[in-house]
């Protein structure tokens, strides 16, 4: 019955190296103190105050910490472990509470913080984001961009908040403003993963999608079902910086992505025109036409002189060549894209037709 008998201390050893900390070795190491000799001291555990419950015949302790990460915990009586001590657990952060309540009254908790970036390089300065920042603007991106969005979700003691990625609590959505594809309105999900954990600055989530189709989409973002929105030290409720911010329930502070087409493809494009049919036949000394409708590898409309093409037209009984690298013709009043060509042929035979992408 002696209560001195039944020992109990937690030690804390930080999130982890695979929440973004250290080892346990590593944080012992690091994570003690140097006393007037120069001699490293580890961290120590914190003792437990044992409570009794002479009722039941038993003792307990408990704790509450609001730092996350490893923790564990030793029992002991007196100098030999109890039952299957240590034990380890893992605290994890509560709900995010950082975001801009539902009737826009108001910002909750620790700045959010949500920048894009094609190559994910964060700004130099984590506490002070988007100072460039304008409503209105739009980002550009070539078709095919992974764009990256990180979100800062902390909750009310620091750390990094632990939300429901797998039912999309965090909800960043890429929606088509042109409405293309026949789904008035498709958009995108972007995929949401967690970076680390603990109260270390930086972004705990991160959401990505790779945007391929060629038009300008909404970037929104919800936590919860509640609007997030940019913020740093020059935001408040009404403005960012010098360009006013009016907060509304479906107001975004993210700026549209603009997605233009990628380089020509000369697999995904289309060539067309009589000269392009397999096994044709034409009349001698007519026109044969050829055209190429440029497409990106994701299946765009290339609208703009940005490629070229060339053709060959060789007679397959003596290989000559009645084109060779003939240029095709890009008609800049058909806005369209579209290089042409024409040809003739006045002696019968067979031909091979080759088009070639240059540029």
């Amino acid at each position: 019955d002696d209560d001195a008998a039944i020992t109990a201390t937690i030690q804390y050893f930080g999130v982890g190296p695979e929440s973004g900390g250290k080892t346990r070795a590593d944080w012992l190491a690091t994570e003690g103190w140097y006393d007037q000799h120069e001699f490293y001291h580890e961290p120590s555990p914190t003792p437990l105050v044992i409570s009794r419950d002479d009722q039941i015949g038993e003792r307990y302790f408990k704790f509450a910490k609001t730092q996350a990460g490893q923790y564990e915990i030793h029992v002991k009586l007196g100098a030999a472990p109890l039952a299957h001590s240590p034990y380890t657990i893992h605290v994890k952060g509560g709900p995010a509470v950082n975001y801009v309540r539902a009737d826009a009254s108001s910002r909750v908790g620790l700045t959010t913080i949500v920048y894009k970036g094609e190559t994910g390089d964060r700004p130099s300065n984590s506490t002070d984001q988007l100072l460039s920042y304008k409503q209105g603007d739009t980002d550009t991106y070539e078709a095919g961009t992974k764009v990256q969005i990180d979100v800062d979700l902390r909750d009310k003691f620091g750390n990094v908040a632990t939300i429901d990625t797998a039912h999309r609590e965090l909800l960043v959505k890429f929606q088509d403003k042109n409405g293309n594809g026949g789904g008035g309105g498709d958009f995108i999900i972007a995929e949401v993963s967690r970076n680390f954990e603990g109260t270390a600055a930086g972004f705990g989530y991160k959401a990505y999608a790779t945007l391929t189709r060629a038009t300008e989409y909404a970037v929104t973002a919800q936590i919860g079902g509640a609007q997030l929105c940019v913020s740093n030290s020059t935001c408040n409720a009404t403005t960012c910086g010098a360009d006013p911010i009016n907060f509304t329930a479906i107001d975004v502070c993210i700026h549209d992505a603009n997605v233009t087409v990628a380089k020509a493809s000369a697999e995904k494009s289309l060539l067309l025109g009589s000269g392009a049919v397999k096994d044709g036949r034409i009349v001698a000394d007519t026109d044969v036409s050829l055209a190429v409708v440029p497409l990106d590898a994701y299946g765009n409309v290339i609208t703009k002189d940005s490629s070229a093409y060339e053709f060959n037209v060789t007679r397959d009984s003596d290989n000559h060549a009645e084109e060779s690298k003939k240029p095709m013709t890009y008609d800049a009043a058909a806005n369209d894209g579209t290089h042409t060509g024409t040809y003739k042929l006045t002696k019968s035979g067979v031909y091979n037709v080759s088009v070639t992408q240059t540029a």
